[in-house]
Parts: C-alpha cells; sequence; structure tokens
C-alpha cells in the first residue's frame, strides 16, 4: 500500500515532467511573451512556482534563513541581479500580492536556467518527502509559521504548480493563436 508521503513524492515527479514536456521546446520568445502587459509571462508563472517550492523546502523544511534558498544559493539572484525577497505576500519574494510593476520587474530568466531552478527546488522537496515517515509528514513543523505539516505545505505546492500548468497551457494556445492562427488548432 502507497503511503500519503510516497504518493506525494511521486505527485512531484509527475508535476516535473509535465513542465518538462510543456517546457522542453518552449523558444524564448514564447517563455517571455505576456497575452497583455499586466498578465504573467510563462517564464514569471514556472519561476513562480518553483519560488513556492525553494521557499517550501528550504525555509518551512529546514528552517533555513531566506538567503539561503536556491534562488541565492545557486546564484540565480546574482546573475539576474534580482533580489525578489521583501516583496508580495509576507515579503516571501514569490509573486504572491505583487503588484503589476513588481511583476514586471522580474528578470527574464533563460529557459536553461529556468528548468534547472525548477529542477532544484521541485527534486529537494521530492527527495524531502521520500525519506519521511508517515509520522513525521503529519506532524506540524516547529517555526513554519502557523505550525502546519510537512503535508499542507507539500499539498500547496503541488495544487498551485498544478494550477498554474493549465495556465501555461492557455498562454501558448493564446500565442499559437496570435502568431500561428493556421495551426492554433495544433
Amino acid at each position: 500500500m502507497t503511503t500519503a508521503s510516497e504518493f506525494m513524492a511521486e505527485l512531484f515527479g509527475a508535476q516535473s515532467r509535465g513542465v518538462h514536456g510543456e517546457l522542453d521546446e518552449v523558444a524564448d520568445d514564447l517563455l517571455n511573451w505576456q497575452p497583455d502587459s499586466q498578465a504573467n509571462s510563462i517564464a514569471v508563472t514556472v519561476w513562480h512556482f518553483s519560488r513556492v517550492a525553494d521557499l517550501v523546502v528550504n525555509s518551512v523544511f529546514h528552517g533555513k534563513p531566506a538567503d539561503d534558498q536556491f534562488w541565492f544559493t545557486g546564484g540565480y539572484a546574482e546573475k539576474y541581479d534580482y533580489n525578489p525577497l521583501g516583496k508580495g505576500a509576507n515579503g516571501w519574494g514569490a509573486l504572491t500580492g505583487f503588484s503589476i510593476e513588481e511583476m514586471q520587474a522580474i528578470p527574464k530568466i533563460s529557459g536553461d536556467d529556468l528548468l534547472n531552478y525548477f529542477d532544484m527546488t521541485f527534486g529537494a522537496l521530492q527527495e524531502h518527502i521520500e525519506g519521511m515517515s508517515e509520522a513525521e509528514f503529519d506532524a506540524p513543523i516547529s517555526g513554519a509559521g502557523a505550525e502546519r505539516s510537512a503535508y499542507y505545505w507539500s499539498r500547496i505546492v503541488i495544487i498551485d504548480a498544478t494550477r498554474h500548468m493549465g495556465e501555461i497551457s492557455a498562454i501558448k494556445a493564446m500565442y499559437r493563436r496570435k502568431f500561428n492562427p493556421i495551426d492554433a488548432a495544433g
């Protein structure tokens, strides 16, 4: 019988395959295209749910300070000269609660860096969850704010990423209709 933590780890693997399936062949013009000036691009959307995963695995699960998240330790903050901390909901810098101007200030991240960052965050979450007993998975995490469990936080990340995969599909369809109207059905 599959345990809840094993099932959640399996969902992280499935999400990773889905993101790669959607993005492995996406050109930078589509990756950074916005349906309008106030809409997220695919790159911003993937960056968002990668930031949420980064926050959860590093700051919630491991209790590390925000500047020990992968965005910083992986060199992305320096490479793109962008520190999202202090922005948005709770100052987490994960897009939620950003103003339009703050969203527009997110740098254009290369497709390779975006997928590497995503892989780093989701891979670390999957690995962490795979190593948890059921009791650990269901127990409140001390210092995680509202004393929520790993199950709660994992579920938040999966739901957020899954919901945004629909957004990515919609952006791709809008792009095809706008720039390749004959091929839009495919």
